[in-house]
C-alpha cells in the first residue's frame, strides 16, 4: 500500500478468517506494514474453496469477505511444514513490532513459532494471540467461530422473542469483529507500554471474554436478582409500547416505540384518541416498573389497535357510532386477554379503564384528561 508517509511500525498477519485478520486490517489503516503470511497448503479459509470457478479465474483472489480485511497488506505464502519456511518467518519476526495469529492453543507450537520462540529472536516483538475460548481452562482446545464464540458469551441466549423459546445466532458472527477490534485496541496499549519499558509482551485477548462485556447489565441483574434475564425481543427494558407490530393488509407491520409522555401523546393522537390524555405524576416509578411490567398490556393494545378489529374499531368511533365502537372495543378485549399474562390482571384492568375512557371521550367528542399517580398503595387515577 502506497502512502505519502513511510510506515514505522511492521506486522507479521499469521492469522485466518474475520477476527485476526480484522486486526491486521486495522493497522495497515494506521499506516503500519502489514505482512500477511499463509501456508502454502492451508491458506486462509476465507478465500473459499478452489472448485468455485475455473483455475484461470482465480477463485481464491476474488473472495469479497476476504478481500475486505485484507486491504492495505502486503502477502507471501511459505510451507509452514518446511524448516526453511519457519525460518523465513523468524527472520521477517526479528524486524516485526507486532505478530497476530487466532489458532486453537498450541498450533503455533507445533509449528515452532511459539511465543517463546519469537521472543527470543525480538525481545520488542508485540504477539497477539487471540483464541476463542482462551490458552487455559476446560474450554481452551475447543474450535470456535465468531457464532460459537457469540454463543458461548450467552449472545444467544438473549437474541430472541420474548414468547419464543427458539434462540438465533446474529447474522454477523459478532465475536469476530468484536474480537478483532478489542485486539487493535490491546495492540496500541501494548506498543504504548514498549515505548515505557523497552520490552514488547504477549497479548493473550479470548474473544470470548471480549463479547461478554455486551451483556454488562443483564450480569449485573442476574447478580443483584439471581434470576436469569429474559429475551426482550424487540421491546425495551425501561418503555412501553416499543415494537414491531402488525397490520392490517398482507404484511403490514408498523414499527412503534413511545419513550416519553410527549411521544404517548403523539401515538394517542395519531390512533386518533385525541380525547385521552396522561400525565404520569411519578415518571421514574412509571418508567422503571409499570411500563416495563406492564409490556405484555402496552404489546396487546397496539397489537389490538394495529389489527382489524382496531381500525374497525377506529372507524366506528370517527362515525360517531358508540355503540359498533363498545362493541369492537370488547373484542379487542378478548384479543388482549389471550396476548397478556394472567398475572397481570391488574394491568389489563387499568389498560382496559384507560381505554373505555377513550373510546366513550371520543365517541362523544369531549375531551377527557387523565392523571395517574402512583403511590405506595397503588395506582390512583383522576378524570375530569
Amino acid at each position: 500500500m502506497t502512502t505519502p508517509h513511510p510506515a514505522r511500525f511492521r506486522a507479521l498477519d499469521l492469522s485466518m478468517g474475520w477476527a485476526g485478520p480484522l486486526l491486521g486490517a486495522m493497522l495497515a489503516e494506521m499506516n503500519f506494514d502489514v505482512v500477511k503470511i499463509e501456508d502454502t497448503r492451508n491458506f486462509d479459509w476465507w478465500r473459499g474453496p478452489l472448485n468455485i470457478a475455473a483455475p484461470e479465474l482465480r477463485p481464491i483472489e476474488r473472495s469479497p469477505t476476504f478481500n475486505t480485511v485484507n486491504r492495505g497488506k502486503r502477502g507471501i505464502t511459505l510451507d509452514l511444514t518446511d524448516p526453511r519456511g519457519v525460518e523465513i518467518v523468524k527472520r521477517l519476526a526479528a524486524h516485526a513490532d507486532v505478530a497476530i495469529e487466532n489458532f486453537v492453543p498450541g498450533v503455533m507450537a507445533r509449528l515452532g513459532l511459539s511465543w517463546e520462540v519469537l521472543a527470543a529472536v525480538n525481545p520488542r516483538l508485540v504477539m497477539v494471540s487471540m483464541p476463542s475460548f482462551g490458552a487455559g481452562g476446560p474450554e481452551s482446545d475447543a474450535r470456535g467461530y465468531g457464532n460459537t464464540v457469540e454463543a458461548m458469551a450467552g449472545v444467544t441466549s438473549l437474541n430472541r422473542y420474548y414468547d419464543d423459546p427458539q434462540p438465533y445466532t446474529m447474522s454477523n458472527a459478532l465475536g469476530d469483529p468484536v474480537g478483532g477490534l478489542s485486539g487493535t485496541l490491546a495492540v496500541l496499549a501494548a506498543l504504548h507500554e514498549r515505548e515505557r519499558t523497552g520490552r514488547g509482551q504477549l497479548v493473550e485477548i479470548a474473544q470470548v471474554e471480549a463479547v461478554v462485556p455486551f451483556l454488562a447489565d443483564r450480569i449485573i441483574e442476574y447478580q443483584f436478582t439471581g434470576r436469569v434475564p429474559a429475551p426482550l425481543g424487540n421491546r425495551h427494558p425501561d418503555y412501553a409500547p416499543h415494537g414491531i407490530y402488525r397490520c392490517a393488509g398482507d404484511d403490514a407491520w408498523l414499527a412503534l416505540a413511545a419513550e416519553t409522555q410527549e411521544q404517548w401523546h403523539g401515538l394517542v393522537d395519531a390512533l386518533a384518541l385525541g380525547g385521552l390524555a396522561v400525565t404520569v405524576v411519578n415518571p421514574t416509578f412509571a418508567q422503571k416498573v409499570v411500563l416495563t411490567a406492564y409490556a405484555d398490556t402496552a404489546t396487546a393494545v397496539c397489537v389490538g389497535f394495529g389489527g382489524v378489529l382496531g381500525w374497525r374499531m377506529l372507524d366506528a368511533m370517527a362515525r360517531g357510532a358508540a355503540k359498533d365502537a363498545r362493541r369492537l372495543a370488547f373484542e379487542v378485549g378478548l384479543v388482549m386477554s389471550v396476548l397478556v399474562n394472567l398475572k397481570q390482571a391488574t394491568v389489563v384492568l387499568f389498560a382496559l379503564v384507560i381505554g373505555a375512557i377513550a373510546i366513550i371521550g371520543t365517541a362523544a367528542t369531549t375531551t377527557t384528561h387523565m392523571t395517574v399517580q402512583f403511590t405506595g398503595r397503588g395506582i390512583a387515577i383522576n378524570d375530569r
